[in-house]
């Protein structure tokens, strides 16, 4: 076409949104992108090694605040430090994961919820942490372990993952 590019909507979105839409991807194309293999062994063996290094390290440099978190938390609201939740991994696997407790205990009572804003089940320390994701910092341990990663997509609850998976089913 005379030098320029004709795109797709396909390319549209990947430009501008850095995404591609489920729904734009044919099966031809979902065939091409399974079989394209980022996770070789020589990958994984490196992306593991880094994993361990950086979470020990973090570990290790942030294991004051790590016990100042623990101890304000402690301080101020009833119930235990930690928060363990059943999350879902890699290759369909459940694992318990860790993070400092951010709400008052017993907040879910049985059933998953999203949090929403303002939401009253939060503790005052845990208005803090959150948005900085300190709470998150007991989750260097799951990464240490191998339940985790640095890099990947994000272990969900198995029920919100049965919800997601219902809107969008390449999830």
């Amino acid at each position: 076409l005379n030098g320029y590019k004709l795109c797709n909507a396909g390319d549209l979105y990947e430009y501008f949104d850095q995404s591609l839409p489920s729904e734009l991807i044919s099966e031809t194309q979902m065939e091409l992108f399974s079989s394209y293999r980022l996770q070789t062994s020589y990958n994984k063996f490196f992306k593991r090694v880094a994993d361990i290094f950086v979470s020990l390290f973090l570990l290790i440099i942030l294991s004051p605040l790590i016990l100042l978190v623990a101890l304000i938390i402690k301080l101020t609201s009833k119930g235990p430090v930690f928060y363990h939740q059943k999350r879902i991994g890699l290759y369909n696997k459940e694992f318990v994961m860790h993070k400092f407790r951010t709400m008052k205990t017993d907040a879910e009572k049985g059933k998953a919820m999203l949090t929403v804003k303002g939401d009253s089940r939060i503790t005052a320390i845990g208005k803090i942490i959150r948005p900085i994701r300190i709470d998150e910092l007991p989750q260097l341990i799951n990464i240490l372990k191998g339940e985790m990663s640095f890099v990947g997509p994000r272990p969900e609850r198995r029920e919100l993952m049965d919800k997601i998976t219902e809107q969008h089913p390449l999830f």
